[in-house]
């Protein structure tokens, strides 16, 4: 528990420190967090190859994804099961 509070602890510091989203001069697709991750465990990031100012597009992006799930989901007219939500 307190290795996972640690990493939190130190992402939240590198999106402080970060450029803002409109900032990045790379799309954000192109980051190495957004790539499909190989590896153990359903894939691990390329911890290797990820800049600082990779974290705040991923994000973000993540974030819109969710959000559209979320949306998605609270707008299905159908009742709820395990498979539509």
């Amino acid at each position: 528990m307190l290795r996972l509070h640690a990493a939190g602890t130190c992402l939240m510091a590198l999106i402080t420190v970060s450029p803002t989203f409109a900032e990045v001069t790379h799309a954000p697709s192109a980051t190495a967090l957004l790539a499909p991750w190989a590896g153990p465990y359903g894939g691990v990031p390329p911890f290797d190859q990820v800049r600082v100012e990779d974290f705040r597009p991923a994000l973000e992006t993540g974030m819109k994804e969710q959000l559209g799930e979320i949306e998605r989901i609270a707008n299905n007219p159908e009742p709820a099961t395990f498979d539509n939500t």
